[in-house]
């Protein structure tokens, strides 16, 4: 994974773009702080990925409580939570997703070459397979934690499709369509299509728009 130089908000995996909020730029740099210490320090490998995982955890739930919660509108004065605010939510929790798999990689790998340091070999099988199944409770948080933050996501897009409804139900119940035979005679003074419907028909290519060019 790398980041973008030349668009801000933007992190490279694989070839896959994902535009994200600064806070999850943080995050994955803090994350990279672990897996750098654990390189350091392999005999504690255990215990900085289960730290790792908690940390993982503790993002998510801030995301959720500020984002779905509504928490940004008290503490950073927004006025409302927007369907961009909710995508970039959902894209950084995703690029999230997509890392855990390298952070899991990088723990076991450095576990294997301190497996292989070891002097004795009846000792290092020994030693091995505990630390294997205390890693293993390690991997398991990590997975808890992917779990949870899918979920979250699909919180998001369900989210967004009742902003979406809300936003197309307002725009229906302020259209007044003219009456046909008005037209026809050529009685009606107002333009067609009205602006109340050009309002309807904008407002979908909106929701649509935003959120795509995020994901894209």
């Amino acid at each position: 994974a790398r980041s973008s130089q030349d668009s801000a908000g933007e992190i490279c995996i694989n070839e896959v773009r994902f535009c994200v909020s600064a806070s999850a730029h943080m995050f994955l740099l803090m994350l990279s702080d672990y897996c750098v210490m654990c390189s350091t320090l392999p005999s504690i490998a255990r215990e900085l990925g289960l730290k790792a995982a908690e940390l993982v955890k503790i993002y998510n739930s801030k995301i959720c409580q500020l984002v779905l919660g509504a928490g940004a509108i008290r503490l950073s004065g927004l006025k409302t939570i927007t369907i961009r605010n909710m995508a970039l939510a959902k894209r950084s929790l995703e690029v999230i997703v997509n890392i855990i798999p390298y952070v899991k990689n990088h723990f076991e790998n450095v576990y294997l070459d301190k497996q292989k340091s070891n002097a004795k070999i009846m000792e290092s099988r020994v030693i091995g397979t505990t630390n294997k199944q205390n890693l293993d409770a390690c991997f398991r948080q990590f997975d808890l934690a992917i779990k949870d933050l899918s979920n979250h996501a699909d919180q998001l897009d369900e989210q967004m499709l009742t902003v979406a409804e809300h936003v197309l139900q307002q725009q229906l119940s302020r259209w007044n369509p003219p009456n046909p035979a008005s037209h026809t005679a050529g009685q009606t003074t107002t333009s067609i299509p009205s602006a109340n419907f050009k309002a309807l028909c904008k407002s979908p290519l909106k929701l649509y728009v935003i959120p795509r060019a995020i994901k894209s």
